[in-house]
């Protein structure tokens, strides 16, 4: 925010909302007006009281503050407004006379008068002198919403720029309508979207039925969106009909589709008939071409994928699971993998096709089970077999990856190219806390590891995808979770240079009140106490670690990218899919 000030002119920002004991700290210091030092200068003043209301705003004592609230008093009371008088209008008139009288005694050395906030910062900077307080010339948690946050902003975004094409397309075509009926509903969207970076919202401390509202808005957003993106393709695919009309039925479907505003997206079921083809079509909102393997789900494993030009593809089947009781059992459905290349602001379409007898079937994964409880079906058509030894790798072109199988976290990550190591020790921990509440993180010490031996864990390795999951066994804790680590094998694509995890967790019920699930990685990187984080993806800053200060005040937020470094070079990078909290 303070970036964004900066660049449209503002030269001083005024904030309230900050922890009392870091108002009271500055206080005492006497430094309640700083420089917000970023990778940009702006001059701020923190208001140095609690809240919002006067007496705890106008200074230290509320018991007297409280007598100058003319709002409370009596036939000014919130309730009973006299007719035409108004607060604002009542605080003026005694507030005036209060002035009159001060600059009316001498005797009292002072001077008051109404002042806007310019008034105020012209003033601070004429009797500080501060001259180059800028540089010249320069221009709970609720991670579930922060991540349809996300959704919803790439879904405005992808629907736009399709909205523009089918919008040229059309202009001398009877399908004109339909980007024209759309606008309303994205205007919508973007109100919906803005809505939600209320200071309550995205940072995930509104009450809960605010948060009910804004799920609902961002859910009904999300379809009307999902819905104009499918018939503009039917439109730029060649289908001119009049897609304005919406008793007309929809000849493509988002692969994704949530029932409701408060559950995670499920993947609709590709089920291609004996003989025929069914289409997947991929648009690239980007600027750039992308190339990397793409994954739908299937009912019949026995497939195949062809280009829009009828070339057969390469792919892979691996089984889709759930849980069941607290065991990972297939679906009976499976993942479908093959490589795609979208052009930039492109569409692209591929065919997963029964019976193509042209076409070599996709590849079937081999499974890899560890597991303490002796019993696993395995699923058809996968060959299956049982990981011994208390170690497990898994690896594609660029890494290989090392495995704790009984406590199913990463351990290690070897770099192929010059053959180093790099220690990673992936650990899920849980935080106990007392006392916290919707803008405070107050633990009562360190997290402390929560998985136990046991459990499952599945190695699924296949030409294109490999991948372990992991059903942990967990310590005192009934709801369901699971954790799964994916590298890919694309071919000098930069998506094998990535490694990719997934944690699902249920965090609904009692289990988790007064708790706070965690993520932690250890590593052998020596980076001296110091990393980075990035404020909304403008730019990284560097955060230290300080062991004088309560633990949650070396938790800053991460949204989106955090890593750390040696004075070697060698880093440790973490991108997130949604909005999270981060520390050493």
């Amino acid at each position: 925010m303070a970036y964004l000030l900066r660049r449209m002119g503002f030269h001083n920002m005024l904030i309230q909302q900050t922890h009392y004991e870091l108002k009271k700290e500055l206080a005492m210091n006497k430094n309640l007006e700083y420089l917000w030092r970023q990778n940009w200068d702006i001059f701020v003043h923190m208001m140095p009281f609690y809240s919002y209301d006067i007496p705890h705003t106008c200074g230290p004592e509320p018991a007297i503050c409280c007598q100058f609230d003319f709002a409370r008093m009596r036939s000014f009371s919130y309730e009973s407004c006299p007719w035409s008088i108004e607060e604002a209008e009542a605080q003026f008139w005694n507030y005036e006379k209060l002035f009159d009288y001060i600059n009316s005694n001498p005797h009292l050395k002072a001077k008051a008068k109404f002042g806007t906030l310019e008034d105020y910062f012209s003033t601070l900077r004429d009797e500080a002198e501060i001259i180059n307080y800028t540089r010249s010339g320069e221009l709970v948690s609720r991670p579930f919403f922060k991540a349809v946050d996300r959704v919803l902003e790439q879904t405005i975004r992808a629907s736009e720029i399709l909205g523009s094409f089918v919008l040229g397309y059309c202009q001398r075509l009877q399908c004109a309508k339909l980007p024209i009926s759309f606008t309303h509903k994205l205007t919508t969207a973007r109100r919906n979207l803005a809505l939600f970076q209320h200071h309550d919202g995205v940072t995930g401390t509104a009450k809960d039925h605010v948060v009910v509202d804004y799920g609902t808005r961002m859910h009904t957003s999300l379809q009307d969106l999902q819905l104009f993106m499918s018939r503009a393709v039917e439109v730029l695919l060649g289908d001119i009909h009049d897609r304005s009309d919406p008793t007309l039925l929809l000849h493509f479907e988002l692969v994704q589709e949530r029932s409701k505003y408060d559950v995670q997206p499920v993947y609709k079921t590709l089920n291609p008939h004996e003989g025929k083809a069914h289409s997947v079509v991929l648009f690239n909102p980007l600027e750039q071409t992308r190339d990397e393997i793409v994954m739908a789900v299937v009912s019949n494993p026995d497939v195949s994928v062809l280009n829009s030009n009828g070339s057969c593809l390469k792919s892979q089947i691996s089984p889709e699971w759930q849980y069941v009781s607290g065991e990972k059992v297939s679906k009976g459905q499976h993942r479908l993998y093959w490589r795609a290349s979208v052009p930039a602001l492109g569409l692209e379409t591929y065919y997963v096709a029964t019976g193509y007898e042209d076409c070599e079937k996709a590849t079937p994964a081999v499974i890899k089970v560890f597991t303490t409880s002796g019993q696993f079906l395995c699923p058809e058509p996968y060959d299956c077999s049982k990981l011994e030894g208390k170690t497990v790798e898994m690896k594609n072109s660029y890494y290989t990856l090392s495995f704790d199988a009984s406590h199913g976290l990463l351990q290690r990550v070897t770099h192929h190219k010059d053959g180093k190591h790099s220690e990673i020790d992936e650990e899920i921990g849980m935080y106990s806390s007392h006392g916290s509440g919707a803008y405070l993180f107050k633990p009562t010490g360190e997290a402390h590891p929560i998985v136990e031996k046991g459990g499952y864990f599945i190695l699924s390795e296949g030409p294109l995808v490999q991948e372990a999951h992991s059903l942990p066994k967990m310590q005192c804790h009934r709801s369901p979770f699971s954790h799964s680590t994916r590298i890919y094998s694309c071919k000098n694509s930069i998506q094998d240079m990535l490694i990719e995890k997934e944690y699902h967790i249920e965090l609904v019920g009692h289990d988790f009140n007064d708790k706070e699930l965690i993520v932690r990685f250890k590593t052998d990187i020596d980076n001296q106490g110091v990393f980075y984080s990035d404020l909304n993806g403008f730019q990284m800053s560097r955060r230290q670690m300080y062991d004088k200060i309560p633990l949650q005040g070396n938790y800053y937020p991460m949204p989106s990218l955090a890593f750390l470094q040696d004075s070697l070079g060698n880093r440790f990078s973490v991108h997130s899919k949604q909005s999270l909290g981060v520390a050493l």
